[in-house]
């Protein structure tokens, strides 16, 4: 019998995980973004689009007293739809390859996965500790779930709650704040879809070599890739900031690969949406929000033809 119970065990596991990676990470920000899955570089950033979305949604049902499991999965359900939908109407209408992906687009999203086993393994085996840091996001997370008031004693002022919001929105999308691992192994994505973002501009062979040799050299020999272990806010906001910036970067004269896909105000929208993100999610991101990436949106734009009438 406990060995029945450790293979249910882990077969919950298996289908949380699964769960939440299709239904929290993807299906949002496809129904929102449908264009995005014919492009490695836009592709990279769904997850966070997605993040963005449900956490929104978390706000406004709190608001509304109306956070609750089964509205969680009224809402995913209806997205789910949504985005099954508009798939179909992009396929469906499609006369020609419009897709950019190309064979070592495949090949570095597997190594990339695959070079992220050890990290998966860290983040899916250790649950969140009640001190994090110097405060818990999971205790934050846990009060929002719970509809608690939130005090800040230990920082002492007002924080950003986007990843505990997250944490929460997850919870109930569960429903059951005791599976903590499963979602602190899918933060995972959270480094794979950086890191692909970033891969996303080495487009000729001599760029893709030194892309790997850095990220090899960078992440795995020195480390510094496996601090993702600690996937809170810093490692979310940065997420925002790579992606955003990516995305703006890709309306530039020397970026138009994505564009005959997907409109350039498209691109511009979503992009403006990950940087308010950023700034919700940590303070440090607050002076990229309001300065760096106005005046590197106004060099753009000002440049871009599809984008200065509008």
């Amino acid at each position: 019998s406990r060995i029945l119970f450790g293979e249910i065990s882990v077969v919950m596991y298996i289908i949380t995980v699964i769960s939440l990676l299709l239904f929290v990470y993807i299906v949002p920000g496809i129904a929102l973004f449908p264009r995005f899955i014919l492009t490695p570089r836009t592709i990279a950033t769904i997850p966070f689009i997605s993040i963005t979305i449900v956490v929104s949604a978390q706000y406004i049902l709190s608001i509304l007293n109306q956070f609750s499991h089964q509205n969680v999965i009224i809402f995913i359900g209806i997205l789910a739809l949504v985005a099954i939908y508009r798939i179909y109407k992009i396929f469906s209408g499609l006369t020609q390859k419009v897709n950019d992906w190309v064979r070592r687009d495949y090949q570095a999203i597997l190594l990339i996965l695959f070079s992220s086993i050890p990290l998966m393994i860290i983040l899916g085996f250790d649950g969140f500790q009640h001190a994090d840091e110097i405060y818990s996001w999971n205790l934050w997370a846990k009060k929002i779930y719970l509809n608690q008031v939130i005090t800040f004693e230990s920082p002492g002022t007002p924080y950003p709650l986007v990843l505990p919001s997250f944490i929460a929105f997850c919870y109930k999308f569960i429903g059951n704040i005791d599976y903590q691992l499963p979602i602190k192994f899918t933060f995972s994505l959270i480094y794979i879809s950086t890191i692909f973002t970033i891969y996303s501009f080495a487009k000729d062979k001599s760029k893709v070599g030194i892309f790997f040799i850095t990220y090899i050299i960078v992440m795995l020999v020195i480390g510094v890739g496996y601090e993702y272990k600690k996937v809170y806010a810093d490692t979310l906001m940065g997420g925002f900031l790579v992606a955003s910036f990516a995305l703006v970067i890709s309306l530039s004269r020397s970026q138009l690969c994505i564009n005959k896909n997907i409109s350039s105000s498209t691109i511009l929208l979503s992009s403006v949406i990950l940087i308010s993100a950023a700034a919700l999610t940590k303070q440090g991101a607050i002076l990229w929000t309001m300065i760096f990436y106005p005046l590197l949106a106004y060099v753009i734009i000002n440049k871009n033809t599809n984008l200065i009438t509008s």
